[in-house]
């Protein structure tokens, strides 16, 4: 960087050195994984003290922006959903009963929209390979509900297979983002029954119509699964 910072008021310093990273980063061509230069370099380049950059470097991590590795240095941070993930889990959790039960059915329905959508392209792109491997999940979904558990690895790992197919990893990890918070707060619902076997039957439903290549019926499968989901947020209470 060409420049270095001059000094705003102190109540926009710490913007402002963030700002001035972002804008390092992207000048010199950094990437994900790269490492940047040590903190007391680091400081003289962009004008600022040790402890001003500090502070600014450890808010930037929170974004997923960096990465502080002990004993190896600060790094460029790699694309994550987790910061947003933790955000919202921490907002529903520490909201009122109406405004945390708001949020999950506003979160339903995004998620609705885009797994209603992307299963169609997924049925004509699914392989059979893949198929065979979220038929296996199924089963295992129906064994653990048979011991009377339930099954959230089984059932991440299904919507997450379900869309490699479509070779977009930003799918992938939006899907796993959205089925995560829901896990996050399940804990905080007030205990409902859940048919467990219904619930597996609902993903071999999906699984199926997939497997014929139809996508308007890839489609109504997914449909009812989330509407199950939406049904049960809706019966909760908060505790």
């Amino acid at each position: 960087m060409s420049d270095t910072l001059v000094r705003p008021k102190r109540a926009n310093l710490q913007q402002a050195v963030q700002h001035h990273v972002k804008q390092y980063i992207i000048e010199n061509g950094h990437r994900p994984g790269d490492l940047l230069p040590p903190e007391s370099h680091f400081a003289q380049q962009l004008g600022v003290s040790r402890p001003n950059l500090r502070e600014a470097m450890r808010a930037l991590q929170t974004m997923g922006i960096v990465e502080s590795r002990q004993g190896s240095g600060t790094f460029v941070g790699h694309f994550s959903m987790d910061p947003w993930l933790e955000g919202m889990s921490f907002s529903i959790q520490t909201s009122d009963d109406q405004n945390a039960l708001r949020t999950l059915r506003e979160i339903l329905e995004v998620r609705a929209v885009l797994e209603r959508h992307i299963i169609r392209q997924t049925a004509e792109s699914i392989t059979d390979e893949q198929l065979d491997m979220l038929s296996e999940l199924v089963e295992r979904m129906h064994a653990r509900a048979d011991a009377g558990e339930t099954f959230p690895q089984e059932d991440m790992a299904f919507h997450e297979a379900m869309y490699v197919s479509q070779g977009n990893r930003f799918i992938v990890q939006l899907v796993r983002t959205f089925w995560q918070l829901i896990a996050q707060v399940d804990d905080h619902l007030r205990s409902i029954d859940q048919e467990l076997h219904d619930v597996a039957k609902m993903h071999g439903a999906i699984v199926e119509a997939l497997r014929k290549r139809d996508p308007d019926l890839a489609e109504r499968a997914m449909a009812e699964h989330l509407d199950g989901i939406r049904e049960r947020v809706s019966r909760a209470g908060w505790r």
